[in-house]
């Protein structure tokens, strides 16, 4: 397939025909094993060949027919052909099995996080980030600042009150006297 051109111009054309999208015969090896309709494939290390992807990574797309001797179809030796139609949609694949245990490592992780919380936790500890934990102190700071200047000015009218009433008491002895 070449895009734009007739086949004239394709005989012409000075380069490699290229293929964006839409069902293309692709030269195929067995390098990661036999090739079922539905696998997706990747390149090969045979240059201009792709094979059976078996490990997360880039595709070119996904094989619409078998090739190799496990699938019934004929192995490579025994064919000329050594391609298969594949419709192309190149994006990151990621294996299904690779995935799988991803997760179940996250998984375990996220518990022994937990327990490791939970342990340290119950001893009192904050495992709040520094920047958390200094933000908290600095508004508690403020908080005590503002009680404190709270509890000076109502010892200010404590003293005012006592000044007052010694001034009182001295001033009614003083009548006495």
């Amino acid at each position: 397939l070449l895009l734009g051109g007739s086949d004239e111009e394709r005989a012409e054309a000075a380069g490699l025909p290229l293929a964006l999208s839409g069902r293309v015969p692709v030269k195929v090896t067995l390098e990661n094993g036999p090739i079922r309709a539905g696998d997706y494939l990747t390149s090969s290390s045979k240059p201009g060949y792709t094979m059976r992807a078996t490990r997360s990574g880039r595709v070119i797309g996904m094989a619409l027919e078998s090739f190799g001797a496990d699938t019934g179809s004929p192995a490579a030796e025994e064919s000329n052909e050594d391609s298969v139609l594949v419709f192309i949609n190149p994006h990151y694949w990621v294996n299904p099995k690779e995935y799988e245990e991803l997760r179940a490592a996250v998984e375990w992780l996220e518990a022994q996080e937990r327990r490791f919380e939970k342990k340290i936790n119950g001893r009192g500890v904050d495992l709040q980030p520094p920047a958390v934990q200094m933000a908290l102190l600095i508004q508690a700071v403020k908080e005590q600042q503002v009680l404190l200047q709270e509890l000076q000015a109502e010892l200010a009218v404590v003293k005012a009150q006592l000044a007052q009433s010694d001034d009182n008491q001295v001033a009614a002895l003083k009548l006495e006297k």
